[in-house]
């Protein structure tokens, strides 16, 4: 090449780079001030919101900021047709905190502020709902929040109200406040005091958008009830508007590391108990993530799981599979998207019973109510109590109806009711902990740093 085409050449991708600059800083103004007038607000009534998690934006945390494309990618308009097209409603987007806000207490990222608006405006131009979820079990820069020693819990309501403020005008966007909030010194008070300043920083930004509070211990449900409720029930928001977000795999351990699953009716009732639990204090939930693997037996968990929500769609929102993402190896033991252009089984059984995206609001998120672990046993439709590993699922949208809410820690064979501890750490980047629900493991709430379908 000549000296003047080199000089040509450079030129011309100057021109680039300066056009995409100029192009996304112009898109991120767009999305603060121009209203989106044809959105409805997506909220917490009952069984709206199915869909998928698409990872791939908290990828690599120990590169921050990272390069694009490199260490970590958002969804594409490809994957956001795909889930479109199959009738979904709402898509998960994990992302990295710091990366959009490198400074805490800072300014938002502009470059990485508009590629989250770019994600956001194209699959709410799909009719869909977008849940932003920071993927930083906690943390920052891993340092706990809300603890001695931590974060203040002001960072945390500083980020979420800039964030609130710049989504203001676009009703579906929905607030996940923060995946799986675990680390060192946190308890389920501290981490309340943490999500409640996030909350108060939302509302003060005059923003109504639906906001889904996860609790400690890894969001599992059983734990929600036995080790946060009493301080869960005092959250409040002023504009009444909220879902708890609890997330369950089917492993021993409850972990979604592990190709073993349980029996149909301890599936179900990792849920029940939660459920009862809503149900009794007048509050809604959504399962922000579950995962199967493509055995008959976890499929038909998954079966029984989607159909027991839609026969409690008073207290269930909406639910998102864990895991869709461009970076999966094919052999990610939970993956969802298409392979070579064909639907994996988890996608068939999730369509099979995704049911109809419409149901009557469920009760309102009033004060007062009760704690504890409310009542025992499945409500609301469940007409099946199999023990014993049975690998069918539920028929016309009956549900299992294992009591007591519990979880199991043996593949198939238990029976419904058995307890066992769930160890920490889902899937998605995040480590193991101890057994028993505990918050050790990873420390200060950081990922891991593979990309590609790590657990």
């Amino acid at each position: 090449m000549s000296n003047s085409q080199s000089c040509r050449s450079k030129r011309r991708h100057s021109f680039v780079r300066l056009y995409r600059s100029i192009f996304l800083s112009v898109l991120a103004i767009y999305i603060t001030l121009v209203p989106n007038s044809g959105a409805a607000q997506a909220d917490n009534s009952g069984m709206n919101l199915m869909g998928v998690n698409i990872s791939g934006g908290e990828f690599n945390p120990l590169y921050v900021p990272g390069i694009y494309n490199t260490n970590y990618v958002f969804p594409s308009q490809t994957e956001i047709n795909y889930y479109a097209s199959k009738g979904m409603t709402c898509i998960r987007v994990p992302f990295s905190w710091e990366r959009v806000q490198p400074t805490a207490n800072g300014n938002l990222d502009a470059a990485e502020l508009a590629r989250l608006d770019a994600v956001v405006m194209a699959i709410n131009a799909k009719g869909m709902s977008i849940v932003l979820d920071p993927h930083n079990y906690g943390a920052y820069r891993n340092i706990t929040i809300g603890v001695p020693g931590g974060h203040p819990n002001s960072m945390f309501a500083d980020f979420w109200k800039k964030i609130a403020a710049h989504y203001i005008n676009y009703p579906r966007v929905i607030f996940g406040l923060m995946n799986e909030p675990v680390g060192s010194s946190m308890t389920a008070a501290t981490w309340r005091a943490s999500a409640q300043a996030a909350i108060d920083g939302i509302r003060t930004t005059g923003s109504k958008n639906l906001i889904l509070v996860p609790s400690t211990y890894w969001d599992h449900p059983k734990e929600f009830v036995q080790l946060n409720a009493a301080e869960m029930i005092k959250i409040t928001d002023p504009a009444n508007n909220y879902a708890y977000e609890v997330h369950q795999y089917l492993d021993y351990d409850g972990s979604g590391t592990h190709t073993d699953f349980l029996s149909v009716s301890d599936a179900v009732a990792t849920l029940s108990g939660f459920t009862n639990w809503c149900r009794a204090n007048h509050r809604t939930a959504f399962l922000g993530e579950m995962g199967v693997t493509s055995a008959p037996g976890a499929l038909a968990d998954l079966s029984a799981m989607m159909q027991y929500m839609q026969a409690n769609k008073d207290v269930w929102s909406g639910f998102t599979y864990w895991t869709a993402g461009a970076w999966y190896p094919s052999n990610y033991i939970f993956l969802i998207a298409p392979q070579n252009g064909v639907d994996t089984p988890q996608m068939q059984t999730f369509l099979a019973n995704m049911g109809t995206p419409v149901a009557p609001n469920p009760p309102a998120n009033t004060g007062g109510g009760t704690t504890g672990s409310g009542s025992t046993g499945s409500t609301g439709g469940s007409t099946t109590g199999s023990t014993g590993g049975s690998t069918t699922g539920s028929t016309g949208g009956s549900t299992t109806g294992s009591t007591g809410g519990s979880t199991t820690g043996s593949t198939g064979g238990s029976t419904g009711g058995s307890t066992t501890g769930s160890t920490g750490g889902s899937t998605g980047g995040s480590t193991t902990g101890s057994t028993g629900g505990s918050t050790t493991g990873s420390t200060g709430g950081s990922t891991t740093g593979s990309t590609g379908g790590s657990t």
